[in-house]
């Protein structure tokens, strides 16, 4: 990897400074955000040599929008950011529907907001489900009226399976964008929780001062010895050691002292015993 790719995939990861708002939401913003420059600058290139001048002109604007909100995930406005982005292709996705036709697959990047909302974790669930609900209705009204109005233009076979190829590829990537950063979300999710998990069971099962066994797991290792006893007669030792007088050495020393000497036992112990 070259020096300036380097630089570019920082600066797309860059972390943001409110503590409310989340790294991956940002970042999953700014990599839609650049899906859809591009999808809509190859369209709006398309559709000016299809003589649609007006509609093209429409997408730069749309270009601008998504930069606009690409922007805005660098100045901690994440949420205004996804706001902005999610108008975009609402926007821009019904009007290339009705401009098209709508079985040229314009609509299907509608589908991706509700996605995208969702992994949004500031937002309210029951927001999202009416938001989500909005859209599957809107999807389907955009489609009758399409139908029933007879919206569109008609082109050619080899043209309509262009723009239908390139639709699916660009909503496509979109999607496995949105899934890699749930997938990287979870899994980042379940690595805190195993890691919490293991402090927990260290906590519960070592002494802190020592590190060694507590009773509580002292107890658990010994009843599993002894069900392996019982099972197959593998015979264990048990050794118990004292540290004669050591009341003596807090009371002339003191407990730092006392505590350092038990600390410093635990430590032979575990040095002795290791691999045994």
């Amino acid at each position: 990897m070259d020096l300036s790719s380097s630089k570019f995939i920082r600066f797309l990861l860059q972390d943001v400074k409110n503590e409310k708002e989340t790294k991956d939401m940002a970042v999953l913003i700014r990599i839609t955000c650049i899906i859809f420059a591009f999808y809509y600058l190859v369209t709006g290139i398309t559709v000016a040599f299809m003589q649609h001048y007006i509609l093209g002109l429409m997408l730069i604007g749309a270009i601008g929008l998504v930069t606009g909100s690409f922007i805005l995930t660098y100045e901690d406005r994440t949420l205004f950011a996804l706001i902005l982005l999610n108008i975009d292709i609402l926007l821009f996705s019904t009007l290339l529907t009705l401009f098209m036709g709508f079985d040229l697959a314009f609509s299907m990047p509608i589908f991706l907001n509700i996605l995208l909302v969702y992994f949004n974790k500031t937002e309210h669930m029951a927001h999202k489900r009416i938001y989500a609900a909005a859209l599957m209705i809107f999807q389907m009204c955009l489609a009758e009226i399409c139908n029933a109005a007879n919206l569109g233009m008609t082109p050619s076979p080899v043209m309509k399976m262009a723009f239908q190829t390139f639709n699916m590829m660009m909503f496509s990537c979109s999607l496995l964008a949105t899934a890699y950063a749930y997938c990287m979300k979870f899994n980042q999710a379940e690595d805190k929780l195993r890691r919490i998990n293991e402090n927990l069971e260290r906590m519960a099962n070592i002494d802190t001062l020592t590190g060694l066994s507590n009773r509580r797991h002292m107890n658990e290792y010994l009843a599993g010895l002894v069900f392996e006893y019982n099972r197959s007669n593998k015979v264990f030792t048990m050794a118990i050691g004292d540290i004669d007088f050591f009341k003596k050495v807090n009371d002339t020393y003191g407990h730092d002292t006392g505590d350092y000497v038990l600390s410093t036992a635990a430590a032979l112990f575990k040095k002795f015993m290791k691999d045994k």
